[in-house]
C-alpha cells in the first residue's frame, strides 16, 4: 500500500469522524426558522459539473422551480484532480448548505452526506449511476469498501432510485440498507433513449466526430476497470489487430472507463483507432452545467452543452465531445465485460459481445449478482475469438441499426446455436422471434423500470 493512499485513507477518516459532522452542526443551530422556498441541493464529488446521471432530474427541477418554489443549488467537484485544500473548502462549503437543505440529491457515493447525522426533516435521495444489479459492489466487495474501513459509506439515505424490482435486494445488500429504502422507479439518464431527436442527434455528431465511420459498421469497445478507483487494473486488447481483421467494413472505437485513464499505458495497442476517453473533452462539457440557485434559465444551461459546432474554436470540440452513452445511437456492437452500460445499451436492442478473458477471476474475486449468461450476448474469452464473435453478432442482427427506434429489435445468439445458412425462411424467423424473447425478458426483469418516464417519477419521489 503506497504512502498516498494511506494519507488520503487517514484524511477520510479525519474528515469522516471529527471536521465534517463538527461542521454541520456548527452550521445547523439556528436553522429551523421558516423558509420561504424549499431547498433542494445537488451534489457529487466526482464531476466538475452536473453529472451525465443527474443531469435530466436537475432540468426538471429547475423547470419546476418557480411554480413549486424551490430554491436550486448544486455543488460539484473532482475530489481526484481537485486537489487537498479545494477539496476541504467544498466539504465544508457543503455541510453548511446540507444544514439548511430539505432535499439533497446524490448520484453516487458522496462521504460528506453520510458523515453525521442529519435532521430527519432532510431528505437524501441517491440517483445510483448505475442499472440493473451485474457485478458486485459496495460491502458486497472488499475491492469497493475494505473490510477495515470505519464508518457506513450509504449512512442517511432515505431513497434510492434502481431499475427495476429485480435489482431491489442486490442494493439493499451492496449498501447495507433496508429493501423499503431502493425505489424501482427507474434510471434517469435512460430517458435519453427513448427521445428519437437525441438519438439522432447523436448519431449525427458521431459521424461528425469520426467522418470515417460513415457508411461502416461501428464496433465500440468499452470496458471497465478492475480493482477500484484508487488502484485499477486493466486489461488489454489490440485494436489494430481487431481493425484489421474486421476489414474495411468495419469502424473500431474504444470509451475507457474514466479510472482507467490513469493506467491507459496498459491497455494495449490502441494506436490511431478511433478515440481513448478524453478527460479534456469531458471537462469542457460539464463545464456547461454551471451552479445555479434559482430556477431560471437551468434549461438552457443543460441544453447549453450540445451546442452548435464552430469550426476551428473550443465549442467545437464541446460539440463533437461524446461521452459513451452518447456514441450508444451509433453503435453497431458493444464489445463489453462487465460495466453496467451494457443494461442501458441493451434498451436499443442491438448486438453485444462480452469479451471477458478474466471471467473465472472475476467471477471468484468480485462476483456478480447476476448469471452472466443471462445476458443476452456473445461470451467470448479468448481475444483471437473476438472477431469472429463481432462478424456472428452482425450477422444475427434483424434490423438496420444506423436508423433504429427503441421499439426496434436487432437479435444476438450464442455462436454455438447458429443454424446454417441453408436453413429456411421460417427457421430464421423463430430463431429472431426467440431471440425478441429473450431480450423482451431480459429487459421486463431488470429495465422495466427505464420506460422513458423515469425522471418524471424520481421527480415526483423528490419532492413528496
Amino acid at each position: 500500500m503506497d504512502l498516498a493512499f494511506q494519507i488520503r485513507q487517514l484524511f477520510k477518516i479525519g474528515s469522516q469522524k471529527l471536521i465534517l459532522p463538527a461542521a454541520y452542526w456548527l452550521n445547523s443551530r439556528g436553522k429551523d426558522t421558516e423558509k420561504q422556498n424549499r431547498v433542494i441541493l445537488l451534489a457529487d464529488a466526482h464531476h466538475h459539473a452536473c453529472p451525465e446521471s443527474m443531469q435530466l432530474v436537475a432540468q426538471a427541477l429547475q423547470e419546476k422551480a418557480k411554480a413549486e418554489h424551490l430554491t436550486i443549488l448544486e455543488e460539484y467537484l473532482d475530489y481526484g484532480s481537485a486537489g487537498v485544500l479545494r477539496t476541504t473548502a467544498y466539504m465544508l462549503r457543503f455541510m453548511r448548505l446540507y444544514a439548511g437543505a430539505d432535499v439533497v440529491v446524490l448520484c453516487d457515493n458522496f462521504l460528506p452526506a453520510a458523515s453525521c447525522k442529519k435532521k430527519s426533516s432532510t431528505k437524501v435521495v441517491q440517483l445510483w449511476h448505475a442499472c440493473g444489479a451485474l457485478k458486485k459492489f459496495g460491502y458486497d466487495t472488499t475491492e469497493d469498501i475494505p473490510a477495515t474501513y470505519s464508518g457506513h459509506v450509504y449512512a442517511n439515505l432515505d431513497v434510492v432510485t434502481v431499475s427495476s424490482p429485480a435489482a431491489v435486494r442486490h442494493f439493499a445488500s451492496a449498501m447495507r440498507l433496508p429493501q423499503k429504502v431502493m425505489h424501482s422507479v427507474g434510471v434517469s439518464r435512460t430517458d435519453r433513449f427513448f427521445d428519437q431527436q437525441f438519438l439522432k442527434d447523436c448519431r449525427e455528431r458521431f459521424a461528425r466526430r469520426y467522418p470515417r465511420s460513415r457508411g461502416r459498421k461501428v464496433v465500440l469497445w468499452a470496458p471497465t476497470f478492475r480493482g477500484n478507483a484508487a488502484r485499477t487494473r486493466n486489461i488489454s486488447l489490440d485494436l489494430k489487430k481487431l481493425q484489421k481483421a474486421l476489414g474495411e467494413e468495419y469502424f473500431v472505437v474504444s470509451s475507457l472507463h474514466p479510472h482507467m485513464l490513469g493506467n491507459a499505458k496498459n491497455i494495449g495497442n490502441t494506436k490511431n483507432i478511433g478515440n481513448i476517453w478524453n478527460t479534456m473533452g469531458k471537462n469542457r462539457i460539464q463545464g456547461a452545467f454551471r451552479r445555479s440557485k434559482t430556477g431560471n434559465a437551468g434549461k438552457s444551461r443543460i441544453q447549453g452543452a450540445f451546442r452548435r459546432e464552430k469550426t476551428g474554436s473550443a465549442k467545437r470540440d464541446t460539440y463533437l465531445h461524446l461521452s459513451t452513452l452518447e456514441m450508444l445511437p451509433a453503435v453497431d456492437v458493444l464489445v463489453a465485460d462487465y460495466s453496467s452500460l451494457v443494461y442501458e445499451y441493451l434498451l436499443l436492442k442491438k448486438s453485444l459481445v462480452l469479451y471477458v478473458p478474466d471471467l473465472e477471476q472475476y467471477r471468484e474475486e468480485r462476483g456478480f449478482y447476476m448469471d452472466i449468461d443471462e445476458l443476452p450476448a456473445v461470451i467470448v474469452t479468448e481475444e483471437d475469438q473476438l472477431s469472429d464473435a463481432i462478424l456472428q453478432a452482425v450477422s444475427d442482427a434483424v434490423s438496420d441499426t444506423s436508423s433504429y427506434e427503441v421499439s426496434n429489435v436487432a437479435s444476438v445468439i450464442a455462436l454455438d446455436t447458429i443454424s446454417d445458412s441453408s436453413a429456411d425462411d421460417g427457421q430464421e424467423q423463430l430463431v429472431q422471434s426467440q431471440q425478441t424473447d429473450q431480450y423482451d425478458a431480459f429487459l421486463q426483469k431488470w429495465m422495466s423500470g427505464c420506460d422513458g418516464h423515469a425522471t418524471e417519477r424520481i421527480v415526483e419521489e423528490i419532492l413528496s
